[in-house]
Parts: C-alpha cells; sequence; structure tokens
C-alpha cells in the first residue's frame, strides 16, 4: 500500500485530478460570474422599465383624478348649488335646530345626487364634502361629518384657479384605517371671492391594483410605493394591508435613499431582510417614492443554472479525461513500477533480481540498462566480497600476530626486568652473603675468645682477691664487671643482626629463584613469605597481614614465574589501599587444597573494582595509573603465567568492598 500511494501512477492521476478539478471550479466561477453581471445590468433594464410603466400610469392616474376634481369643481350646477348653501347662513340654524330653507334643501338634494351619480362613474371618489372656508362640513356624501370641523392644512392637497398645486400629503383614514389623501379646490363667489372648499377623498383601491400588476418581474418581482405618514415611511399602495406588520415603518437601502430624493439601482436587502436588486426613483408630483424589486435569488437564478451546467460538463469531460490519463499513466508506469520492485529487490541484497523488458522504447531501454548495471553490480559484489574475505583473514592472522607480539612484548620486558631484577638481587645477595659469613664466621670466635678472657679474669679474680692499687683504679674506670656481663650480650646481638641478614639474603635467593630455571615442586607458602620479606617495607606502614595457610602439598611449578604473580597482586593491592587512603589496610592471604588442586586467595579492603575495568584487567598494557607510574604489563603478565601453568586466575570484586584475586593451580 505504501509503495502505491507514494507511486508515479497516484501522483499522476492525483495531480491531473487537482489540475481538472480547479479548472472546472475556475471555469464555472468565471462563468457565474460573468453571467451574473450580465444578469444584473438585464435585471435593472428590466425594473427600470417596469418603474417607467408605473410612473407613468400613476401620474396618469393622479392626472385624472385631479381633472375630475378640477372639472367637478367648475361644473355651472355644482358652483350654483355651492354658493346657496355656502352663503345660506345655516350654521347657527342648524345648530339651535331651525327648520332649513327651501332652496337650501333643494340645493342639498341636488348636489347628493349628483355626487352619488359621479361616485357611481367614479368608484375611486371615496367620500366628497363641502366646508366653509372655517373648516366646517355643510354637506358630505358622509353625512356623519356634516356640522364636523375638518382641517384642511397639511392632509390636504389644493388645486387653485390657475391648476397650480401643492404636493399631496398622505395620511390614515379614521374610519378605514387605510392611507388616503383628499383633494380640495376652493369655491368661488360671483365676485371670484373664496366663500368656501370643495374636498374630495380618493380612495387607492386602484393604485393598489395598479403597483401589484407584475409586469414580467417573475415570481418575485414586485414594485410598490412609499410615503411619508406620522413621520416613518409606510407603503402607500403595494398589496401590503398589514400596517400593523410595521409599526415603526418600513425601511431598507433603497426606501432610505430614495425618500430623500435620490433615484437609484442596488443590490441590498428589502424592508423583510431579503436580498434583492432593486431600482427606485422618487415621483416629485406625487410626493412619493416607487420601488421595483426582485429578489436576487431568482434574479442570478439562471446564472447558477449555468454555472451548474457548466460545472457537471466539467466534471464529467474531467472524468473521462481522467480515465483516459489513468489508464496512460498505467501503460507508463507499468514497466517503471517492474523497474522500481526490482531495485527494491536489489536493494534488499538480491542481485540476482532481473527486471522484465516490457517495450523497445526509452523505458525498455532504461530497463535494459538497469540489468546490465545490476549484473556489474553483483559482480562487483563478488569481487569485493572475495576481497572482504581475504581482507578478513589478513586481519585475523594480524589481530593474532598483534596478539602475540604485545604478550611476547610484555613477557619480554617482564623477562627483562626480572633478569635484571635477579642478577642484581644475586648481586646484591653474593656481596652481602661474603662479608656476612667473614663477620659470622669471626664472631663465633670472637665469643670464644672473650669467653677464654672472661674465665681468665674470674680465676685471677679468685686468686688474687686484692689487687694494687693501680689495677684496682683501672678496674673501676672500666666498670670491669659491666663489660664482663655486657660483652656476651652485645656478641649475642650482633650474631642475631648476621642471622636476620642471612635470612633476607636467602628470601631474595628463593624469590628470584635464578639457580632455579626448571619446573619443579615447590612450597607456595614459602614464596608467598619470601615475596612478603621483600614487601616488609611497606607492609610496615601499618598494613595488617592476615595468613590464613591450609594443608596444601608441594606444586610443580615455576618458583620464580609464581613469586612474580603473588609479587604484582600485592604490589596492585597496596598501591590501592594507599591511593584510596584507607584507614585500616588488611591483606588476606588463604590457601586451601581443592581435590586435585591448589587455590589461594588474595583479598584486600580497598575501594573495589569498576565492572567495566575488570574486563579489561588482564588485558596486556592496560592501567588505571597515571603515565610514568605504570606500564599496565603486571596483571597481564600474571593471566599468561598462571595460563601457562594451566591453572586460572580469577578477579572478584564489588564497589565498596575490596577486591579478591583467586588463583586455581593443578597440583
Amino acid at each position: 500500500m505504501k509503495l502505491f500511494r507514494s507511486s508515479l501512477l497516484s501522483k499522476l492521476v492525483t495531480t491531473f485530478s487537482v489540475l481538472s478539478l480547479t479548472t472546472v471550479v475556475v471555469v464555472a466561477g468565471t462563468v457565474y460570474i460573468l453571467a451574473r453581471n450580465t444578469l444584473k445590468q438585464s435585471i435593472f433594464d428590466r425594473l427600470t422599465i417596469a418603474a417607467s410603466l408605473k410612473d407613468k400610469e400613476i401620474t396618469h392616474w393622479f392626472d385624472i383624478q385631479m381633472q375630475d376634481i378640477l372639472l367637478s369643481a367648475r361644473l355651472p350646477e355644482v358652483q350654483s348649488q355651492s354658493q346657496i348653501l355656502l352663503s345660506h347662513n345655516t350654521r347657527l340654524k342648524r345648530l339651535t335646530g331651525a327648520t332649513k330653507s327651501r332652496d337650501y334643501q333643494r340645493a342639498y338634494h341636488l348636489l347628493s345626487l349628483y355626487f352619488a351619480n359621479l361616485t357611481e362613474i367614479k368608484p375611486n371618489l371615496q367620500e366628497t364634502s363641502i366646508l366653509t372656508t372655517g373648516g366646517i362640513v355643510i354637506f358630505s356624501t358622509n353625512p356623519t361629518l356634516e356640522g364636523k370641523y375638518k382641517p384642511l392644512g397639511a392632509t390636504t392637497t389644493y388645486f387653485t384657479m390657475d391648476e397650480t398645486q401643492v404636493k399631496p400629503v398622505f395620511y390614515r383614514s379614521s374610519t378605514t384605517q387605510k392611507t388616503a389623501i383628499t383633494y380640495a379646490t376652493p369655491i368661488l363667489s360671483d365676485r371670484g371671492d373664496r366663500i368656501g372648499v370643495l374636498a374630495i377623498s380618493l380612495d387607492l383601491q386602484e393604485i393598489d391594483e395598479l403597483i401589484r400588476e407584475r409586469t414580467g418581474l417573475g415570481k418575485t418581482g414586485e414594485t410598490y410605493l412609499v410615503g411619508r405618514l406620522e413621520r416613518n415611511n409606510t407603503f402607500i399602495a403595494s398589496g401590503k394591508t398589514e400596517i400593523e406588520k410595521y409599526p415603526n415603518g418600513v425601511s431598507s437601502q433603497g426606501i432610505d435613499t430614495v425618500t430623500i430624493g435620490k433615484a437609484g439601482t442596488g443590490l441590498y436587502r428589502n424592508y423583510d431582510g431579503v436580498p434583492v436588486i432593486g431600482v427606485y426613483r422618487w415621483l416629485d408630483k406625487q410626493n412619493l417614492a416607487l420601488l421595483a424589486e426582485m429578489t436576487q435569488r431568482e434574479a442570478f437564478k439562471p446564472a447558477r443554472q449555468l454555472a451548474r451546467k457548466i460545472f457537471l460538463i466539467g466534471l464529467i469531460s474531467a472524468g473521462v479525461s481522467l480515465l483516459a490519463v489513468y489508464l496512460l499513466s498505467k501503460l507508463i508506469t507499468k514497466p517503471i513500477r517492474a523497474i522500481t520492485e526490482t531495485a527494491i529487490q536489489i536493494g534488499e541484497g538480491d542481485l540476482t533480481a532481473q527486471t522484465p523488458v516490457l517495450s523497445t522504447d526509452e523505458i525498455g531501454i532504461l530497463a535494459q540498462t538497469f540489468n546490465q548495471m545490476t549484473q556489474q553490480l553483483l559482480k562487483s559484489k563478488q569481487q569485493l566480497e572475495e576481497y572482504n574475505k581475504n581482507l578478513e583473514r589478513k586481519n585475523e592472522r594480524l589481530g593474532l600476530t598483534l596478539k602475540d607480539l604485545k604478550q611476547a612484548q610484555a613477557q619480554l620486558i617482564q623477562t627483562e626486568k626480572m633478569s635484571s631484577l635477579g642478577q642484581m638481587v644475586a648481586g646484591i645477595a653474593h656481596e652481602i652473603n661474603n662479608p656476612v659469613n667473614f663477620v659470622g664466621g669471626n664472631v663465633r670466635y670472637a665469643e670464644a675468645y672473650l669467653q677464654s678472657m672472661v674465665e681468665l679474669i674470674q680465676l685471677y679474680q679468685q686468686k688474687y682477691p686484692v689487687p694494687c692499687g693501680e689495677i684496682q683504679e683501672r678496674m673501676e674506670d672500666l666498670d670491669l664487671e659491666f663489660l664482663m656481663v655486657d660483652a656476651p650480650q652485645l656478641l649475642a646481638s650482633m650474631k642475631m643482626g648476621i642471622d636476620r641478614i642471612q635470612n633476607i639474603v636467602v628470601s631474595l635467593r628463593n624469590f628470584s629463584r635464578l639457580d632455579e630455571f626448571d619446573i619443579k615442586e615447590v612450597d607456595l607458602h614459602s614464596g608467598i613469605d619470601s615475596t612478603l620479606v621483600i614487601l616488609s617495607h611497606r607492609l610496615k606502614e601499618g598494613v595488617e597481614v592476615h595468613k590464613q595457610y591450609g594443608q596444601i602439598p608441594l606444586v610443580r611449578c615455576y618458583p620464580a614465574q609464581l613469586n612474580q604473580v603473588f609479587m604484582n597482586i600485592l604490589v596492585n593491592a597496596l598501591d590501592v589501599m594507599q591511593e584510596a587512603k584507607v584507614k585500616k589496610p588488611k591483606i588476606r592471604i588463604v590457601t586451601e587444597r581443592l581435590r586435585d588442586r591448589v587455590q589461594v586467595t588474595i583479598q584486600d579492603n580497598g575501594p573495589g573494582i569498576p565492572l567495566e575495568i575488570q574486563k579489561k584487567i588482564f588485558d596486556p598494557f592496560f592501567t588505571t595509573k597515571p603515565v610514568g607510574q605504570g606500564t599496565g604489563i603486571g596483571l597481564g603478565i600474571c593471566y599468561q603465567i598462571i595460563e601457562k601453568h594451566k591453572g586460572k586466575i580469577e578477579v572478584i570484586s564489588e564497589l565498596g568492598f575490596g577486591a579478591e584475586f583467586v588463583i586455581t593451580l593443578p597440583i
């Protein structure tokens, strides 16, 4: 699996897949952006056309209503009957319940018939009222308003006789609770003075129906009018009847922009927070904001569908191409894979592996070359292995030679040392032995002569107890009695000293054994004691020696060489204890017989020997002493000497508990 994951085939397929997918995504994204921009401009154009149509229709509707109102106000019949009502002082009479005149009743009746007929013809005329200049309603198609005050200020649009007008102001009707607008025009007397006002409230139902027409804006497209009502923006006509849903008015980027008199287009969220594309314009003549909007989801749906289709087509194309690339890559990588597997086998050591030649192209040539290289490598490996074997044999022989050379060197050095030491010891012993023998022989004669003289003096004293005065003085000066007692003791001390010197000479000769070059039976205790005598000057430094000699037979050996082993082990023990400054240094020597072998154990109470040093302690020239204080051949020579005697020497030690050398020799 690891080979497959990192194979050339997987890399080619993965790379092509990534490139193909990236290309498809980039193309689909680019198409979507271009199509979206194109659609955005197209939707803006559609919305602009729709807004323009609505603008013309709304303007036309309001113009018709204005003309109808002006025409109604200028009709002679309306003028004359309105003058009768207004000129007749009926306010007090109505308030006091006075009887109305026949002319007033006739005028009231005619106006009621006229405006009733007009309402049937113009259903958008919600109510018609005639007001005095003080704002009191004296006639209305809604009789409940008669006699009441109706303000004609901010909520009324006035038309003058020259057809100029003030911008309309919308308000919420107290009766219908819907948005309403009132148009008013003056009623003039025959002299041209304003004696009253004709006020007509319009029903905006037609405006609602006109605005609700989609005019090809799709499912979510809408147009609506917004105006100022009680300090808030509210729907004037849009089919939105839920006024309570927007208690604080309606707001959006488009509404907020257009209500300050700025027209434009853009993408924003509408009054319900839905993303839309919109066109907005201000109807200055009607004092209204006209907006045409469509949701962005519907507007850009074709762009998404186009991008989705292109993406799917791209994926299908990429899949087909990927299959072709996979087959082609597999065809290309198959021989490469075979070469790779062969290379792995060769890397694991199988130089006999050969890769199959599957083609005659460059890869086939590569396979042939690879096989030739493998054969050459196999041949080189065989030559190298043969050369390595020869080198190992030579190296082994060289190691053995070096080991023998080191042993011979160590043995030669030790032999030279012992030979020089033996010659020196023999010479010293010889030089000391001659005068000692001379002195020792003369001391015996001197002792005999002195004894004879003492006997003579004692005999003289017996025969002549009273000597002459001069002899008596001389005897007192010499203290003759003391001399006669001390002289034999003095000669005895001299004799003891001569005996000790002779013992030392014998020990030196026993240790060196220069006169004993052949193997012979020897008492090991004698050799150990001679070694201790040689080291007596170091043992006097407070070292306690405990000898536990067992009953052991004579051992056939080279005595001088064994004495050398005892000397090296004891000297090392003394050096270690002295260096570690052991307070009470002790050496314990134990001998015992083990069936057909003799065992000698030399133990000290020094600091012990680390385990890593124990493994190398018998190697020639290995030493832990500073340069100039040891050659490192002592214990190596000991090992060779014991091995020469077919014995065994081993060390037993633990840090802090001293060291113990155990020597085992065949009897």
